[in-house]
């Protein structure tokens, strides 16, 4: 990650004029939509978002001993969990990571979906509210 940071945020030039240096100036490097590179490091920053989001939480629905709080689809994140604090916990973890990474959550896309129970609830980012939406998936538990 400091690699790709020092090669897109750190970037300094100098020209070469009648065999004397310019002043150093900074550049403004960036990845141009359809780059193939443009795919691969926006998956990378988020796989590490995730993982930061979530390194700490040792809930989720459970298969084969192990814990289980997110699938990843391309850019698509679906949290898992057992109960809806623990949702929203997880909810409000994956936006604060976001955040930091330059990331923002489209609180349209939003989906819960409930197992097992009756009830739906659309979660944002630190608030919790009844009706539905798109993409964050919920277990019921037994």
């Amino acid at each position: 990650m400091l690699l790709l940071e020092d090669l897109y945020c750190k970037s300094v030039s100098a020209l070469r004029v009648d065999m004397e240096l310019t002043d150093w100036f900074e550049l403004t490097v960036s990845v141009h939509k359809g780059c193939n590179l443009s795919l691969y490091l926006f998956n990378l920053i988020l796989e590490v978002m995730t993982q930061e989001a979530l390194k700490d939480i040792d809930f989720g629905v459970h298969g084969c001993g192990e814990p289980v709080n997110n699938l990843r689809f391309t850019d698509d994140i679906d949290l898992i969990t057992e109960s809806h604090k623990q949702l929203q916990e997880l909810t409000n973890k994956v936006s604060e990571s976001s955040k930091r990474f330059g990331l923002k959550i489209n609180a349209e896309k939003i989906e819960v979906m409930a197992v097992g129970q009756q009830s739906r609830h659309k979660y944002k980012a630190g608030k919790q509210k009844t009706g539905t939406s798109r993409r964050i998936y919920i277990h019921g538990g037994p």
